[in-house]
């Protein structure tokens, strides 16, 4: 989220279940954030008087989940981008409609891991564009990495940091 404001998005929502999450989303700039089972999330995003009618520019897709993929291509606006970062576990499908992908021109990217990143993020971070205190909801050892990567986060939780101690 704070990356799109740096790269120029004046209009920034976020969907997410957590009442936290919407709270600090806010808090670091967030336009609007939505609860997505509080009603039918493209109406609430893109449907007449939804808060970007018409559809939304880019849909980043974070959670990785088959429910927010198939409505990621929804909430795009015609010739929109939606870029897949969430991941899904290998062998899960997502269903879309193919002639809809082509009639509406929407551009699907997915992004992994780019390896060229790193420096800016540390750039980004050493210069206070991002915040990223606010993001880190816990620190644990090295010893626990294991079991912190193998369980599903906390409530509230939003970033783990690993310390080497």
């Amino acid at each position: 989220m704070q990356l799109a404001r740096l790269a120029g998005a004046t209009t920034i929502v976020l969907s997410t279940r957590q009442a936290s999450r919407r709270a600090l989303a806010e808090e670091l700039g967030a336009t609007a954030t939505v609860d997505p089972i509080a009603g039918d999330i493209i109406d609430t995003v893109v449907g007449p008087s939804g808060l970007m009618p018409g559809g939304v520019d880019v849909v980043f897709e974070c959670a990785g989940v088959r429910e927010t993929v198939e409505q990621s291509m929804r909430l795009a606006r015609a010739g929109g981008t939606v870029v897949v970062v969430g991941v899904m576990p290998q062998g899960m499908k997502a269903e879309f409609e193919p002639f809809d992908l082509l009639f509406r021109e929407l551009r699907v990217l997915g992004s992994f891991l780019n390896p060229f990143t790193h420096r800016r993020a540390a750039e980004l971070i050493a210069s206070g564009a991002i915040e990223i205190d606010k993001l880190i909801s816990r620190q644990v050892a090295l010893e626990e990495a294991a079991a912190v990567i193998a369980n599903p986060p906390a409530p509230g939780e939003v970033k783990v940091l690993v310390l080497p101690r």
